[in-house]
């Protein structure tokens, strides 16, 4: 069995080699096997990739994710963003969606066709750097 100090290591090294992931954003604690991270990367998907990178390394039985996702971007970069992404997907449908940010929290009102367009623009509001917070009040027409 590893000790502490060496899956520490080991997770370091895995997000060193991650080109999604800047590990200079990232606090690595490691106790009996269970990865506590800490830090604050632009944005969500970072987030995300850095959990996956260290979930199935060797030795790990847990992973306790305490990142907080902080913006790099201002609230108007993210609703520009945000709303380009929507366009690109479906023109008639971004019309139709309201988007309203604060800080880097995201929400996302008005009407769509589907549960997939809905999903989709849920989506493309997680996908922009710096959004740290998605609530979906899309409602889906019948």
């Amino acid at each position: 069995m590893k000790s502490d100090v060496q899956m520490r290591n080991d997770v370091l090294s895995e997000l060193a080699w991650d080109p999604a992931v800047t590990a200079t954003d990232v606090g690595v604690i490691v106790k009996d096997g269970v990865v506590t991270l800490t830090g604050h990367p632009s944005s969500h998907a970072e987030k995300c990739a850095i959990e996956v990178a260290v979930s199935d390394l060797l030795g790990v039985t847990g992973v306790a994710n305490q990142i907080v996702v902080k913006p790099k971007v201002t609230s108007t970069d993210i609703a520009l963003k945000i709303q380009n992404a929507l366009e690109r997907q479906a023109d008639r449908e971004a019309r139709r969606i309201e988007i309203s940010v604060n800080g880097a929290d995201v929400t996302l009102r008005g009407t769509v066709h589907s549960w997939a367009e809905r999903n989709a623009a849920q989506g493309a509001a997680w996908s922009v750097p710096g959004v740290a917070n998605v609530v979906n009040n899309l409602l889906v027409e019948a």
